[in-house]
């Protein structure tokens, strides 16, 4: 809730760097010698990685700061909004799509058939995830992407970059009981999560709900 960098690095420590690796591959997230098996197909984006190679993770302070999202770990917003609309999905992956069908009148010409890449996590983890981001948005820094009648569970991210202000990030699922939307920003260079990006996901997400912000 509170975005707490060193809560991050001692779970991270605690998991040890094999372990830690095993659950980034099964999100998606390899090294950059060893990326993680492609998802995207249809889709042109860079594959995540959490750090050049597996050396780096075996010392602490490394293994420490990847946990809460720094160190050589690099990712996209198609990576992170697979990863919530994962924990939204009961820990199932799904392998992602841009179209839903193609359509000639009222004739279905094609369709996207929905594609299970692999259960990451189990279902009761998937659910104290859940449990964890509503109560980001309850009291902690995602408090203001909330919306009228609206349960949603979100994370802020704030990213250390080069070259100026740190990236602004959010990643959010709604509505929390049976989720329909999983959405992640970005704003580059754009400060803290709960600056830019938040704002932006709330504007999506009140009209992708159809509820007024």
């Amino acid at each position: 809730a509170w975005s707490c960098n060193t809560a991050f690095a001692q779970i991270g420590l605690g998991l040890g760097a094999e372990r830690f690796a095993d659950y980034a591959g099964r999100f998606g997230l390899g090294f950059a010698d060893a990326p993680a098996e492609p998802a995207l197909l249809d889709i042109p984006a860079e594959a995540g990685t959490i750090a050049n190679d597996p050396a780096f993770l075996q010392r602490p302070v490394a293994l420490a700061d990847t946990s809460f999202g720094q160190g050589q770990a690099l990712v996209t917003p198609l990576d992170m909004a697979q990863m919530v609309a994962l924990v939204a999905n009961n820990g199932i992956l799904m392998r992602p799509y841009l179209v839903q069908d193609v359509r000639v009148g009222d004739q279905i010409r094609s369709a996207a058939k929905p594609t299970i890449i692999r259960q990451a996590i189990n279902i009761q983890a998937a659910a104290q995830l859940r449990d964890v981001m509503r109560s980001s948005v309850e009291f902690g820094y995602a408090k203001p992407v909330a919306l009228p009648g609206i349960t949603i569970g979100a994370k802020t991210g704030t990213a250390e970059a080069p070259g100026g202000a740190p990236h602004s990030w959010f990643v959010a699922i709604a509505p929390l009981e049976q989720p329909r939307f999983a959405i992640a920003v970005i704003v580059e260079h754009g400060g803290e999560g709960s600056r830019n990006a938040l704002p932006i996901a709330r504007q999506v997400l009140a009209a992708a709900l159809g509820v007024q912000p």
